[in-house]
């Protein structure tokens, strides 16, 4: 039963219920108040409150990535030495800042000691051989390669290390050579999902901040007796004679003169002089490789 006193309004949207009460002394009077239904807003601003928050969530994203600071790895760098022949060393450095497993940094290393070879005899006739941990120096004012001072086994010293300058996993551990050529070696083909860890990543040693020659050159006031040179500490990569590419050709030129003196004796029914013909060719061939790995030697 509804009160004759309360008039109701609708209760769709926001409803006005005005209420009138009697005084104490009879005289009768009338407060408004205002109530809001569960019903809901109106329809026609039913999408009103969704708009208007969607704006203060773009304002506040907005507002918010004013404040996003961007976090950057320090610098690495990987010094690497190659040889080049005629006792010429190059140097290379590696960034290696943003990677983070043993195949994408013998990847780059691999790319390195590529532009090294050239494209001469020495990319058929030569492959890695041996590494060396070495301690190098190299010119700042001509770049002529690096110069190896001490070897086989050199780390940065712990003060290198306090200093922030070079970083490794302590305690030193050596990369054995066998692996490391054959993380190099599979590193040439490219083969996806290999060697995805990265255990010998934090064990080489590593510049840090600023590559060997800028370092140098911002410290060569401090150092006036080595301001020409900067020293740094890598790993030296040694090329050896492809004794498998060696052995395919001498196979290949001992067929040849076979075949040679084959067919002399074939023409001249003598087998005295294609016999020898065909020793005169194997003399020729053994004296050419000869010297051809001894000048791989070099």
């Amino acid at each position: 039963m509804r009160d004759p006193l309360v008039r109701h309004a609708p209760t769709s949207g926001t409803s006005t219920t005005q209420t009138t009460r009697v005084s104490g002394s009879g005289a009768t009077g009338s407060v408004p108040s205002t109530q809001i239904s569960s019903a809901g807003p109106p329809s026609g601003l039913a999408n009103t409150p969704r708009a208007d928050n969607d704006q203060n969530i773009v304002s506040s994203m907005a507002s918010r990535s004013d404040y996003v600071v961007e976090i950057t790895s320090p610098f690495k760098y990987f010094e690497v030495c190659v040889s080049t022949g005629n006792h010429a060393i190059d140097h290379h450095e590696v960034d290696i800042s943003r990677i983070s497993s043993d195949n994408e940094l013998f990847e780059m290393i691999w790319d390195k000691y590529n532009i090294s070879r050239g494209i001469g005899l020495r990319r058929l006739f030569l492959r890695p051989s041996d590494v060396n941990f070495v301690m190098f120096s190299v010119s700042q004012r001509n770049q002529y390669g690096a110069g190896i001072h001490k070897k086989p086994d050199e780390f940065p010293p712990q003060e290198e290390l306090d200093e922030k300058r070079y970083h490794y996993l302590c305690p030193r551990i050596r990369m054995p050579v066998n692996v490391f050529l054959h993380y190099l070696h599979r590193a040439r083909w490219n083969i996806w999902g290999e060697h995805m860890e990265n255990i010998w990543l934090q064990r080489l040693p590593k510049k840090l901040d600023r590559d060997l020659i800028a370092e140098a050159q911002q410290a060569k006031g401090n150092a006036p007796a080595n301001e020409d040179l900067a020293f740094g500490w890598g790993v030296h990569i040694i090329e050896g004679p492809n004794h498998a590419v060696l052995g395919l050709l001498l196979a290949i030129g001992v067929a040849v003169a076979f075949v040679v003196s084959g067919m002399i004796v074939g023409f001249a029914k003598t087998q005295e002089q294609g016999f020898g013909v065909g020793n005169f060719l194997l003399a020729i061939l053994a004296s050419t490789m000869t010297a051809v790995y001894f000048q791989l030697q070099d």
